[in-house]
């Protein structure tokens, strides 16, 4: 499993691409002004949501740190509630609408999706997480 920052990035993200590099700089550039307003959302230590803003703050941290800058971007974090008992589905809901997305990529998205959602409802009827 892929980590970030040192949180093991559930599978399911990897569905989604990355966002264009000119995209990133400006959300950087957001998170350098206003710091990291939404928190990363994590299940069981897995990180769910916030790839992007965790790499963002990474990359901050790591030039303020090399310009032995005082300032450090916190990185708030906050547990998925235990009533979300499908982690891809609910990852796939909530990313499968941002505007980054060409329709192509979606349509792609939309097709990896069905195979590792199928697997992980079959594992959830047989193992309930409770």
């Amino acid at each position: 499993m892929k980590t970030i920052g040192g949180y093991k990035v559930h599978p399911a993200l990897n569905l989604f691409p990355l966002m264009e590099v000119y995209a990133f700089a400006n959300l950087c550039s957001s998170i350098d002004n206003y710091g990291l307003i939404h928190p990363i959302i994590l299940k069981d230590g897995v990180l769910i949501d916030g790839r992007l803003r965790l790499m963002a703050a990474i990359k901050l941290n790591t030039k303020y740190k090399e310009e032995n800058n005082s300032r450090r971007i916190i990185i708030p974090t906050v547990e998925l509630s235990d009533d979300i008992e499908n982690v891809t589905d609910y990852i796939f809901n909530i990313n499968i609408n941002r505007s980054h997305l060409t329709p192509d990529q979606a349509n792609d998205i939309y097709k990896g999706y069905l195979p590792v959602i199928a697997k992980e409802r079959k594992r959830t009827k047989t193992n309930p997480v409770k």
